[in-house]
């Protein structure tokens, strides 16, 4: 489906209520750091909205186990984890998903370096799923934490 997220998600509402058991977001990262199509040097209060309204609209089509999952960088990503954690109750965590050494130009502030994956689950049943484990998996990483 193509669409704005809040009108494709008014859309599915009826035909999907409480079935969806993951949902993905990646919201513009609200910098005009980015040659993409979207609109993406939003204001903080504009982003947090927008944001918002997703979340909100999703929660009609998520499973009581359902777990959303959302990418951001250090610009947003404390906005974010707040916006999350009122639509989705259970915090489920968060993992850096890229370094940029290099990061990207910044002026007045630190430059952002890192990329986020945030893990929210609407109630207490959400669970993530294992990726599953197998001796062949762990000889790709030999080293231990």
């Amino acid at each position: 489906m193509h669409g704005d997220n809040f009108q494709a998600l008014t859309l599915l509402r009826e035909r999907f209520e409480a079935r969806v058991g993951t949902l993905y977001i990646d919201p513009p990262y609200s910098t005009d750091a980015s040659a993409i199509i979207y609109k993406n040097g939003y204001k903080d209060s504009s982003w947090l909205t927008l944001i918002d309204q997703s979340l909100r609209s999703s929660t009609a089509l998520a499973k009581n186990t359902a777990v959303i999952c959302g990418s951001i960088d250090d610009t947003e990503v404390s906005g974010m984890r707040e916006v999350f954690g009122q639509s989705y109750t259970k915090q489920i965590g968060i993992g850096i998903v890229r370094a940029n050494p290099q990061s990207r130009k910044t002026s007045g502030k630190f430059s952002p370096v890192h990329e986020y994956a945030i893990f929210y689950g609407r109630t207490d049943l959400a669970q993530p799923s294992s990726l599953g484990f197998s001796q062949k998996k762990a000889e790709r990483y030999p080293l231990v934490d």
